[in-house]
């Protein structure tokens, strides 16, 4: 072998090694995630998680759903809120464990962190408290300093995602989002549950429901009801031009399944008969509803037009607004005497009329 073969054969070798730890460095170095899912952000432990594709409901039917809660979310804040909500395409929310009124909020989309950061003290300061700004663990954080600690918070960073919870949930949050915790996306009972859907929904709500939860519908019922036997429970929706909403329950054994699915039937026909449903237009879009039980799991398929279902849901929204907007009865004044005021006999009336 000459002299300029090995020589060649050396530089190979060398090039070779290089880039072999190169690839080790790249991947042993810290850096972004790649996002696909705000669900990356969801820890794999919440018990309710739901998820919407804001990207793809604004192309079918029920974007105007989607554009009467943007409003309705934004009323009252800077435009900016508005702005910033019709550009969210993916979100998800959970609910911690054993937590009241709390939740938390991942987003994506075509979302800055100086405007998002800037709208939020927009929107703090327009309400009267005091924003606050700060960064951590590469995110931008806002809050209102006058809500105190404890108040939720925003977290923004380039690239997103888009973070709101309280600090604890805020924290378990940025640890699932950096592979420190598991998280929905990653797999556990969520993601089985998504799976067993057996559809691409673009809104999906799965839930698992705890031992104490189940006892709490058994004392307020009163009696070992059909619901207290619901372990878990998946629903999406798909909302093509025929909208396709699917249930799936998991129960206890599959004689609980077996009883819950002849009390939903039940019901069903119950609905489908009254005539405030039938007005309501919610009795005719049931009428596909399709419920089965097989071994410890239930299965409800509806399908209906999706402009005739969002047509039910608008005019079901302007009840309730009109409901809640109406003044109260007024109460009639009774006819009570004054506290000074002086009782007299009724004067009586002669023969002639006359006193």
């Amino acid at each position: 072998m000459s002299t300029r073969t090995r020589n060649a054969l050396a530089l190979l070798v060398a090039a070779a090694l290089l880039c072999v730890a190169l690839v080790l460095a790249a991947r042993s170095a810290p850096g972004k995630r790649v996002l696909v899912s705000p669900l990356q952000a969801v820890p794999a432990q919440a018990p309710i998680v739901v998820s919407i594709r804001f990207d793809r409901l604004r192309t079918s039917a029920f974007a105007r759903l989607v554009a009467d809660a943007s409003a309705a979310q934004s009323r009252g804040s800077p435009a900016c809120s508005l702005r910033l909500l019709d550009r969210v395409e993916h979100a998800a929310i959970w609910v911690p464990e054993g937590a009241d009124h709390d939740f938390g909020l991942a987003a994506l989309g075509a979302l800055s962190r100086e405007e998002l950061s800037r709208c939020a003290h927009e929107a703090i300061e327009a309400r009267g408290g005091i924003a606050s700004v700060r960064q951590a663990e590469g995110f931008t954080l806002v809050e209102d300093h006058a809500l105190g600690e404890g108040a939720a918070t925003l977290a923004v960073r380039e690239g997103g995602p888009l973070l709101l919870a309280r600090p604890a949930q805020l924290a378990r949050m940025i640890a699932t989002l950096d592979d420190r915790a598991p998280s929905v996306q990653g797999g556990g009972d969520h993601a089985r549950m998504r799976s067993a859907l057996g559809m691409d929904g673009d809104v999906v709500a799965t839930a698992l429901l705890s031992d104490g939860f189940r006892q709490k519908i058994r004392e307020i019922a009163g009696q070992d009801v059909s619901l207290a036997s619901v372990q878990a429970v998946a629903i999406a929706l798909e909302a093509g031009p025929t909208a396709h909403v699917r249930m799936l329950v998991w129960c206890s054994s599959a004689g609980a399944c077996d009883n819950l699915a002849r009390v939903l039937n039940a019901s069903l026909g119950e609905v489908r008969d009254s005539l405030a449903m039938r007005v309501a237009g919610v009795a005719g879009l049931l009428q596909s509803a399709l419920i089965r039980s097989q071994g410890g799991q239930l299965a409800v398929d509806v399908r209906a037009p999706a402009d005739e279902v969002v047509t039910v849901v608008q005019r079901i929204w302007r009840w309730d607004e009109t409901l809640g907007a109406s003044a109260p009865p007024a109460v009639p004044r009774p006819a009570l005497s004054l506290p000074d005021e002086v009782l007299r006999a009724p004067r009586t009336l002669g023969r002639d009329g006359g006193p």
